[in-house]
């Protein structure tokens, strides 16, 4: 049995696992965040995160234990939150996805009648064996320093000009012990942080899970891209997938450049409620 329930501040414990340190301090000081608890069979089994925004309602992070991820279980999640948006009387619900990655969750959203847009954002996915090696830029990099090799006060200069792009999605603050450090990297002028690029690994994906530039530095975002593929190239197995998302159509015009590869974007639903 599936529930979703509203998470009061007295029961968060219950499900901070879920829920990244980003999300739980934006909850804390923005009243238009909503935490949803995900029951199964009474046990805390996840956290949806809604906006709300007027009338209008996204679902904006969703975080769900391995029971119950890509399961019957995951798309009564989701209809389980669009019930409870429509019995709190608003009257539009957005989510985003990638439909590669949520093809179940795609689905659904057709058949329920969903509007669809594709989003700025594009979503890049390759094997290292397909990187060219003209691509490859091997030597020095004489503005991009490995995360390893930075100041924790530098990376949270950059960072936090960062997150407000990358909104709730990155965990704060940035520690180089989370991510592949060697590989992650900024770009730095005159001692000054003007980009990041964070790389995290897990067993079959190397994920680059931001890629920011503050815009002064025209070339920061490919050089830090050619830095990262250098060092992926060199420290992981070519079979190795590597995923990319490009919050811009500046950044997809880079990550495009380095792979040679067409952009698949994101997608964004929106429905219409019809409320009484």
């Amino acid at each position: 049995m599936m529930d979703i329930i509203k998470i009061s501040v007295s029961d968060i414990a219950l499900y901070v696992k879920y829920i990244p340190r980003s999300i739980q301090q934006e909850y804390i000081f923005n009243e238009q965040i909503l935490l949803m608890g995900v029951l199964q069979m009474d046990i805390p089994s996840g956290v949806v995160v809604l906006e709300r925004s007027g009338n209008a309602v996204s679902m904006v992070y969703m975080n769900l234990a391995d029971t119950v991820k890509d399961t019957e279980y995951e798309d009564a999640v989701f209809l389980e939150v669009l019930t409870y948006v429509r019995e709190e009387g608003y009257q539009k619900f957005a989510v985003e996805y990638q439909r590669s990655l949520r093809p179940r969750l795609h689905e659904i959203c057709e058949a329920l009648a969903f509007d669809f847009e594709d989003l700025q954002s594009g979503y890049f996915r390759f094997r290292l064996k397909d990187l060219k090696n003209d691509i490859l830029k091997k030597g020095s990099y004489g503005n991009v320093k490995a995360l390893k090799d930075v100041k924790q006060h530098t990376i949270d200069a950059i960072a936090a000009k960062a997150r407000d792009t990358y909104e709730l999605y990155v965990d704060a603050p940035i520690y180089a012990a989370d991510y592949d450090a060697d590989c992650s990297c900024l770009y730095m002028d005159k001692n000054i942080p003007k980009g990041i690029l964070l790389v995290k690994q897990s067993d079959s994906e190397i994920g680059v899970s931001m890629l920011y530039s503050d815009g002064t530095a025209m070339m920061a975002p490919l050089e830090m891209l050619q830095y990262m593929t250098d060092r992926i190239y060199q420290k992981y197995p070519e079979e190795m997938y590597c995923s990319v998302t490009a919050l811009d159509d500046r950044m997809v015009a880079f990550v495009k450049k380095l792979t040679g590869l067409e952009a698949e974007y994101r997608t964004r639903a929106v429905l219409q409620l019809k409320n009484a």
